[in-house]
């Protein structure tokens, strides 16, 4: 194989191929989707100043509904 160095013992062929890091990368990226979904709801469901706005009525607008559902 071109990437990797061949290994012959008696019978056996055995390829080491040079460690890949997308599997670390990719995990990563669900944790930090993650992390920010929740930073998000809390910033926009936390109270400001002592008051808060009730979720039934953030959800009355059509147009934040949509987005909420296609941001999900």
């Amino acid at each position: 194989p071109r990437a990797g160095e061949v290994t012959t013992l008696k019978d056996i062929v055995v390829c080491d191929f040079p460690q890949d890091h997308t599997v670390v990368l990719g995990s990563l990226s669900f944790i930090f989707l993650t992390l920010t979904t929740i930073f998000g709801f809390i910033a926009v469901f936390s109270p400001y100043n002592g008051k808060s706005i009730p979720a039934a009525g953030l959800f009355r607008c059509t147009s934040l509904l949509v987005f909420v559902v296609i941001a999900v």
